[in-house]
């Protein structure tokens, strides 16, 4: 029996969409997560020789089957996300790590809260006196620019590009 030796990596712990995510993505547009020794909801894996995703596709660029998405973004990454836990990620050669992150943190990030039972939107939230505002639109429209004006003006920003709804209170 073979094994394969990965070498040491360095894994990156986060906080979002409140969720504890592992990575080994460097990903700055995340927050931090500060609790030591917990064990990761969510993990981020990059690995080589994904299998070529876009051969079974109708669309030839994305695949969702029960509990997996699968897409392949040309001239940046391929992209797993299996059971609302997992994503992995091939980043293609010469791919920039800013292209490759924002796959991942939009379609890919999208799909794995969806998977969750969560319902991702495009759009970016701020944190009002009366809760929760989201602003959504196509792309282009504004919607990060506006929440940067709202956070210039004391507001906290909660989500940029994908945010995230659930359908009961502490889900």
């Amino acid at each position: 029996m073979e094994y394969c030796v990965r070498p040491i990596v360095s894994f990156n712990d986060y906080y979002n969409y409140g969720l504890h995510i592992r990575s080994e993505i460097l990903c700055p547009e995340l927050m931090p997560y500060t609790q030591p020794g917990e064990s990761p909801e969510v993990t981020i894996r990059l690995l080589s020789n994904l299998p070529n995703v876009t051969e079974s596709f109708e669309n030839r660029y994305y695949e969702v089957r029960p509990r997996t998405f699968r897409m392949a973004v040309a001239g940046v990454a391929k992209y797993v996300v299996e059971d609302g836990s997992r994503i992995s990620v091939e980043p293609a050669t010469g791919a920039s790590p800013e292209e490759v992150r924002l796959f991942l943190l939009g379609s890919a990030m999208g799909a794995l809260l969806y998977q969750r039972g969560l319902f991702p939107l495009h759009g970016s939230a701020i944190e009002t006196q009366w809760g929760a505002m989201i602003f959504v639109g196509s792309q282009g429209i504004g919607k990060s620019t506006l929440a940067a004006q709202f956070h210039r003006k004391g507001y906290r920003v909660l989500s940029d590009d994908v945010s995230a709804v659930a359908s009961k209170p502490g889900a």
